[in-house]
Order: C-alpha cells, then structure tokens, then sequence
C-alpha cells in the first residue's frame, strides 16, 4: 500500500506536465476505455515482447508492471488507486 501511495503522489505531481504535453493519462485518452482486464493484459504482454522499444528504458519492465500502470488510470484522483475497479480485479487476479 506504501509503495501504491508513492506512485500516485509522484503521479500527481507529473500530471500537469503530462497535460502540458498533450500526453495520454487515462485509459479513455487512449482509446482503451472500454478494455477488459484481459485485453489490457494482452496488450501488456505485447508491449513487453523481446526487442520491443519498452526495453530501452533504463529500468527493466515487466508485463505486470506495466498493467499495474495501466490499471492505476483508471482510479480518481480524490480515491485511493485500490478503488479503481480495474485494480480491483487485477488484485483478485493476482496481477497486482
């Protein structure tokens, strides 16, 4: 829960950089809004295949992490990320 906490606070403090950009925050910002839980998870596993961009970054990434990314859009910013209901059912899968 600890670590969860970090990760939204450091969110919160990048988002408005984010939406200076014009970049993406949300599910629905990338036109995956209405994505199942498994979807997102193939598209986690695809992101993460060998020799894909995802491995230039300077930190490993893994599928999970990535859907635990993902998954953590979905959450208001007055709730905690254990709220969002796509969390919700990674947790329950164990994805999270």
């Amino acid at each position: 829960i600890q670590v969860m906490h970090h990760h939204y606070l450091m969110c919160r403090q990048l988002m408005p950089l984010f939406v200076s950009l014009g970049l993406p925050i949300t599910l629905a910002d990338l036109g995956l809004e209405q994505a199942t839980l498994v979807q997102l998870q193939e598209v986690c596993i695809h992101a993460c295949r060998p020799g894909s961009d995802l491995h230039h970054l300077p930190f490993p990434v893994s599928a999970d992490d990535l859907l635990a990314a993902l998954v953590s859009t979905t959450a208001s910013p007055d709730k905690s990320l254990a709220a969002s209901p796509l969390a919700t059912a990674a947790s329950e899968a164990g994805q999270l």
